[in-house]
């Protein structure tokens, strides 16, 4: 099977072409700047000179696999979209993964072992959490991924093991009493989203309508915050969150 994975919610590009369980291609592209719209307009030209670097044919791909998130409200919406796009044309089926789920793969590959609860920072105060427990081959979800202030973040956390967070997260809960091991910033999502997507899919290719394009979603978990200029409006009201 052969499958094209990658995620842009960071701020690079995240990719990877995986094949008969082992990854033929995985790399991650930084663009020259931090501008999120430069990472979504990498992701096409990168998928189709990885693509051609394999030797393989988009017509031979199996399966799309794409990251839904947290993180860039740009970078999930863009990747979502054009996977979408890529699997309506090919007419392949296409599965979402969730980022705190490949955070976690990678967690759980490094022996914590147990329950494994992945944090990352958020807006000011408040994160993105989720805890996973390793089941077999597979990762089954404690918590769901969710959006949480301090508070409600240090209750979450209290009874789990084993917490993995950013460095921002890592110092901030750190004031609170909870230790955390730092994640790598080099690891690659794309290729974390293709091993769980073909375990998810193992046994299933006759089902393919399952995992339809249509269904996948970005994973925003919490409302965009709006930032207006201090010359628009009242000067005294300029952030708004939904």
């Amino acid at each position: 099977m052969r499958i094209l994975s990658f995620d842009t919610s960071t701020q690079a590009l995240h990719l990877c072409l995986w094949q008969d369980d082992k990854p033929a291609l995985a790399k991650i592209c930084y663009p020259e700047s931090a501008n999120r719209q430069e990472v979504a307009s990498l992701v096409i030209p990168e998928i189709d000179a990885a693509i051609s670097q394999v030797g393989w044919a988009k017509q031979e791909l199996d399966l799309i696999v794409v990251g839904q998130g947290p993180g860039s409200f740009t970078g999930i919406r863009s990747a979502v979209v054009s996977a979408r796009t890529i699997a309506q044309a090919l007419r392949l089926p296409l599965i979402g993964v969730c980022r705190l789920e490949a955070l976690a793969a990678f967690a759980c590959k490094k022996a914590i072992g147990g329950k494994v609860a992945i944090v990352l920072a958020a807006s000011a105060g408040s994160y993105f959490v989720a805890a996973y427990e390793q089941s077999g081959n597979n990762l089954v979800s404690v918590i769901d991924p969710a959006w949480a202030n301090q508070d409600e973040l240090v209750e979450q956390l209290k009874n789990l093991p084993s917490v993995v967070a950013d460095e921002t997260a890592q110092t901030s809960l750190s004031t609170c009493g909870i230790a955390c091991q730092v994640m790598a910033t080099d690891e690659n999502l794309a290729f974390a989203q293709a091993e769980i997507a073909a375990r998810r899919f193992e046994g299933q290719s006759t089902q393919a309508e399952k995992f339809h394009w249509s269904s996948v979603e970005p994973l925003y978990l919490r409302g965009p915050s709006i930032t207006l200029k201090k010359s628009y409006g009242d000067s005294n009201q300029t952030t708004y969150a939904r």
